[in-house]
């Protein structure tokens, strides 16, 4: 996910790893969840993300000869990120739905049911979970501004596959309505111990976690577009092993609030394309925005 998906370059290196096997999966903010709508800023995400629905149906024969996926995806999120029971719900609505990212985690069959005991327990507890200072005139979304990459191994994905995802889930969303309903609590905090039973360890020799497994998350200032390539000024951190997990975790939830895009077309209903001479504009200063 980033707020900003104007890479062209980043775009092309995902797509051209998609072609090589990977899974790749891009989430973007619609028109409503953007922080930058500018029409300049918005045709530049359009124009990046219809390049890429575009190449996929292009190469979707070569795709499926790699068995490799690129995905792409509109986070449109209705409720408050506070929210967590709504968060919740449209988790267990992907649940029952399906989603391609969830196509590539085995999650328990015991999920769901485990799922909606949590959800049963807190509406008998009636603690709400969002509260405003001010009442809003009209309707806010929520914006998307997270700027966070993943990498999963096919090996990581088998060791997490092998862990108790029910147990996983159910302490992360305990712990994230913890997290708001108790704020002046700071013992309530997402980390794998948290979350995680038996946290994996990246250890040599260790068998729980096979030597060649990779997960590693990556999140920063910078936005996938050109200047944030090429200028100072931006801070990058770089989590590794199990202390990735949790953030692995909040995409697959976050996951629950993007709306996966099936034809080209359907990029222009979400983000309209701009006129001729901003699309100009755009091409020509594609390398400061």
């Amino acid at each position: 996910p980033d707020s900003l998906w104007a890479s062209d370059v980043w775009a092309s290196m995902l797509a051209s790893a998609a072609l090589r096997g990977c899974h790749v999966f891009v989430i973007s903010p619609g028109k409503k969840h953007a922080p930058s709508a500018a029409s300049v800023t918005l045709e530049s995400i359009r124009s990046t993300l219809k390049s890429l629905a575009l190449f996929r149906d292009y190469f979707r024969d070569d795709l499926a000869r790699s068995d490799g996926t690129l995905a792409i995806g509109l986070y449109q999120q209705e409720f408050d990120v506070e929210d967590i029971s709504q968060r919740l719900d449209a988790f267990l609505t992907m649940l029952h739905a399906r989603s391609p990212l969830l196509d590539h985690f085995a999650l328990d069959d015991s999920l769901y049911p485990a799922l909606q005991e949590v959800r049963r327990q807190w509406r008998e507890k009636n603690v709400p979970t969002v509260s405003k200072l001010v009442t809003p005139r009209q309707p806010c979304y929520p914006k998307l501004h997270m700027k966070e990459q993943c990498f999963l191994s096919s090996s990581a994905l088998r060791a997490l596959a092998e862990a108790n995802t029910t147990d996983m889930f159910v302490r992360y969303f305990r712990t994230r309505w913890a997290e708001v309903t108790e704020p002046g609590d700071t013992s309530h905090a997402l980390t794998p111990d948290a979350i995680i039973a038996n946290p994996f360890r990246l250890s040599t020799g260790d068998a729980d976690w096979p030597l060649d497994a990779i997960c590693f998350t990556t999140i920063g200032s910078h936005n996938q577009d050109r200047r944030s390539m090429i200028l100072d000024g931006e801070a990058l951190v770089c989590v590794s092993g199990e202390e990735s997990l949790p953030g692995v975790i909040d995409l697959i939830v976050l996951s629950s609030s993007v709306e996966w895009i099936g034809e080209p077309a359907e990029i222009d209903n979400e983000i309209p394309r701009a006129g001729g001479l901003i699309r100009a504009f755009v091409q020509l200063i594609k390398d400061w925005i």
